[in-house]
């Protein structure tokens, strides 16, 4: 319940955003289909739990969940980017420098070495699926709904943290930073593609309709795609078996996200440090959960006596 509460919350507080600003949606065909299946699915979720098909009430309700949080994260990136505070490349470029940290090694690096380059490939565009898919299939069929709904809420404070941090901490990207044009016959920054072309626009009031060609990543710092590997992997820990797997499927992602993200390295050390809160807090929400139920139940109990 409180994760669909805070969901609400988000969207409430999303139209109150169109309400007082220029930004609008535009309800195409696309748009249509995407809430009216999304809805159906949250439908079929409730009735299964009605039904006592509690594991695939989880799978679907949590599907549904994550398809509308993505959606209106995505809004509010853009609402928040349109401040059009200063861009921290610099800082963030001098931050890597401190740390030691070449991008432009590191891409020499993997262009030197292109048997690397389809593996990353497939961490960054194909395994960002898991948290909607992968995670609430295994742990409901495990029965850890407790767990996937404390990844859930993680997932959700991950995603308000990332967008509220992404708009005081503005920037375009290595590449734009760096002056270097990507090399699409080599390797195609996907991520830092759709960001480069979205991001002036929202910044300068151009792009002020929500539709969906328009809707994109176009956060830098901090990197959502280093934070979702954290994530997952503390949700199918309990998986000993799996374990080498998310790993391994974790790292890949890590090292992938320079490249095809764009990013600073000292983005992707702050993507791992708010996943990691976010699951510190989400741990700590459901302890207080707990404790406030066992005083109720204590209150409940000498009063019946």
């Amino acid at each position: 319940m409180v994760n669909w509460t805070s969901l609400a919350v988000l969207a409430v507080l999303l139209a109150i955003c169109l309400a007082t600003t220029n930004f609008s949606i535009h309800v195409d065909e696309h748009f249509a289909v995407q809430f009216a299946t999304t809805a159906g699915v949250a439908l079929t979720a409730h009735y299964a739990f009605s039904m006592r098909w509690i594991r695939l009430s989880y799978i679907l309700g949590v599907m549904a969940l994550f398809t509308w949080l993505s959606i209106i994260a995505a809004d509010l990136s853009f609402i928040v980017a349109s401040l059009n505070l200063p861009l921290q490349d610099r800082n963030l470029a001098n931050l890597d420098r401190i740390l030691g940290l070449d991008w432009q090694a590191y891409q020499a690096y993997v262009y030197a070495h292109p048997s690397l380059i389809p593996y990353l490939d497939y961490g960054y565009n194909c395994l960002v699926t898991w948290p909607a898919l992968v995670i609430p299939i295994a742990l409901s069929l495990a029965h850890q709904h407790v767990r996937l709904q404390q990844f859930v809420f993680a997932s959700i404070l991950m995603i308000v943290l990332i967008v509220l941090v992404s708009a005081v901490v503005p920037a375009m990207g290595t590449y734009y930073e760096y002056g270097i044009a990507p090399d699409l016959s080599k390797l195609n920054p996907s991520g830092y593609v759709a960001q480069i072309d979205r991001l002036p626009l929202v910044r300068d009031g151009s792009l002020r309709l929500f539709n969906s060609t328009s809707i994109g990543g176009i956060i830098a710092f901090p990197s959502l795609h280093a934070a979702i590997p954290v994530l997952s992997c503390w949700a199918l820990w309990t998986f000993r078996w799996i374990r080498p797997l998310v790993v391994t499927c974790s790292a890949d992602i890590l090292f992938a996200t320079p490249l095809f993200g764009g990013h600073y390295f000292i983005d992707v050390f702050a993507g791992i440090l708010v996943a990691a809160a976010s699951i510190c807090a989400a741990l700590q929400v459901a302890q207080l959960s707990v404790r406030s139920t066992s005083g109720s139940n204590v209150l409940t109990q000498s009063a019946t006596v």
